[in-house]
């Protein structure tokens, strides 16, 4: 019996791209969402997941994703809550004991309004509040849970340790089991689109796109972990964020971790080549282990570098665009052939041990 698995790649803004390439596929082959049994996604497309897996029918949930991308532009917004300081007469000031204390109350007025694109350029705190995306969040799950989801899901995060780990370790949000049922969905959320630099840590978290960007081959692994020994039954169908034209090419060789991480022309340089080529490996990996038959990838090429922290308004006419032009004729024909369409049994679900 076939097991089929949706993954879609993170991409930051580009989060659109991959929801617009769905919808048209789902109005040329109606059935072949209903029939996916996981779907996977890293960071914003870790978001896409959790939205699909949650509403009521596809249609609802490609929409609401679609609509929630579209605002890109104030989701991932430079400002903060208003920095607003305690002026209750009757409440003196303390004072300071600690130099971290001072640090601390130093980078709260650096992280104010208006004030924290300036500040994240000296690696004082994170690009981009959270704020926003939380707000939007909030009116789409309210406080689901992940044991709420009506699809099963796999989403890829990093936790940096707690009081019961102090290991830094790569953690898949699931319901394969119940061990992350209670887990509310706007938490998931973001935890996996936490991206380092960009936005702060949340719940000791972050995007774990430097690690699978294209999280396909960690889906077929943790499926496997709960249905062994069915390789030959899995269909997996990637959909990337596009193929990003980025190079160094006449760059200084001799680059230290300014010329890696602030380049004024590729910011984050490091961090871009890692998610972009962990992608490219995973796309490898996956064309040997499963075989064309039984895995097939969709991924735009994009016509310009299109950077991590970019997020303006035309750039949602341009991820539109993008999967507008892309040709599906060859996954349509993928989606007849690979028994993606027939019988769909949900993976194995086993409790928490």
């Amino acid at each position: 019996m076939t097991l089929r698995i949706l993954s879609i790649d993170g991409g930051g803004s580009r989060a659109l791209i991959p929801v617009s390439i769905l919808q048209r596929l789902a109005e040329k082959q109606p059935n072949f969402m209903e029939a996916v049994d996981v779907i996977a996604g890293t960071s914003t497309s870790g978001i896409t997941a959790l939205i699909l897996a949650h509403a009521s029918s596809t249609e609802n949930g490609l929409n609401t994703a679609r609509e929630l991308w579209i605002q890109g532009k104030k989701l991932f917004s430079e400002e903060s809550k208003k920095f607003e300081f305690d002026t209750n007469p009757e409440q003196p000031l303390k004072a300071i004991k600690s130099t971290r204390e001072l640090w601390d109350l130093g980078k709260k007025l650096v992280t104010s309004n208006k004030l924290r694109s300036v500040s994240a350029l000296t690696g004082v705190c994170a690009y981009f509040s959270s704020d926003e995306l939380e707000n939007a969040l909030y009116d789409i799950f309210g406080e689901a849970t992940i044991a709420d989801l009506k699809r099963r899901i796999i989403i890829p995060a990093l936790c940096l340790g707690d009081e019961d780990d102090e290991h830094w370790r790569p953690e898949l949000i699931h319901n394969l089991d119940d061990r992350f049922g209670s887990l509310t969905l706007v938490e998931a959320a973001l935890r996996v689109a936490a991206m380092p630099i960009l936005f702060p840590i949340h719940s000791q978290h972050t995007d774990a796109a430097m690690l699978a960007n294209n999280p396909a081959l960690t889906a077929v692994a943790q499926v496997l972990e709960f249905s062994p020994g069915r390789l030959d039954d899995l269909r997996v169908l990637s959909i990337g964020t596009g193929i990003n034209p980025l190079t160094l090419q006449g760059s200084d060789t001799d680059l230290g971790y300014a010329g890696w991480l602030m380049d004024h022309k590729i910011p984050f340089a490091l961090m871009q080549a890692t998610i972009e080529t962990n992608s490219q490996l995973t796309d490898y990996q996956c064309r040997q282990i499963l075989t064309l038959q039984h895995y097939h990838r969709l991924n735009p090429q994009l016509a310009r570098a299109w950077l991590m922290h970019e997020h303006k308004a035309q750039y949602i006419v341009e991820a539109t665009d993008i999967a507008e032009d892309i040709s599906i004729e060859s996954t349509l024909d993928w989606l007849s052939v690979s028994d993606w369409i027939n019988s769909h049994p949900t993976p194995t679900r086993r409790k928490k041990s």
